[in-house]
């Protein structure tokens, strides 16, 4: 995300669920030679993470991340496998940026979560409280939503069932109102993806190690709840 981590890869979900802007700074020499992405996604069986080595801002540039492999990737205490999606390609296929997942974490809202990677010389440690559940509720054009205890802010989609009107933001508050010319009555699906602290300082504040010690990146949690009804 910053100029000097030109392999730093973000899952996905981070992608989908922001259009944020590079802020990028040059600060040489490296003072980690590793980075992580690894978001924490409640309503996910799978959670995914990304390890790779970074280069230097003037390090030549490759299409395809220097992953690490066999590295000691635990979560809670519960080992996280090292798989490679057959077609893992960094230009094409966001969607399928890890090397590493676990189907068994069984992790729930407010929970507390450590991290521990060890890699040869390499030693990465990390922790998120996963946001606290919340409900969603309407009111023609407004949606509303109950506090998410840890959360630090809130990304809304709105979309309706054809898929001809999408309307999205981010907020510190708890609710929006939908104002585009675009809209017209309809059943709608709402999501609405509650942030961590550490996802929070990564995008808004530009911490390049939000969550961990020992790699740039980031370790985070997002609570995300969805539901469908008509908006008038």
């Amino acid at each position: 995300m910053f100029k000097f981590i030109t392999h730093i890869i973000l899952l996905l979900f981070i992608f989908s669920v922001t259009n944020c802007n590079d802020n990028p700074t040059n600060v040489e020499p490296l003072q980690y030679n590793v980075a992580l992405s690894f978001v924490i996604v409640t309503d996910s069986v799978r959670q995914k993470a990304l390890l790779s080595y970074v280069k230097p801002v003037n390090s030549n540039y490759s299409n395809y991340a220097a992953l690490i492999d066999s590295a000691n990737f635990h979560v809670n205490n519960i080992r996280m496998l090292y798989n490679l999606h057959p077609e893992f390609e960094f230009y094409h296929n966001r969607e399928r940026y890890y090397n590493y997942y676990s189907d068994s974490l069984n992790l729930k809202a407010e929970d507390t979560v450590k991290l521990t990677i060890i890699k040869n010389n390499i030693t990465i440690t990390g922790q998120t409280i996963i946001p606290g559940n919340f409900t969603i509720s309407t009111n023609g054009k407004t949606i509303s939503w109950t506090k998410s205890k840890n959360a630090f802010y809130y990304f809304i989609k709105v979309e309706n069932e054809k898929r001809t009107f999408t309307w999205q933001t981010t907020t510190m508050k708890l609710n929006v109102t939908i104002n585009d010319k675009r809209f017209i009555p309809d059943n709608y699906k709402i999501e609405i993806c509650a942030f961590d602290k550490n996802y929070y300082n990564y995008y808004n504040n530009g911490i390049n190690n939000a969550g961990i010690e020992g790699a740039y990146g980031i370790f985070g949690a997002v609570n995300r709840v969805k539901i469908n009804t008509r908006l008038q």
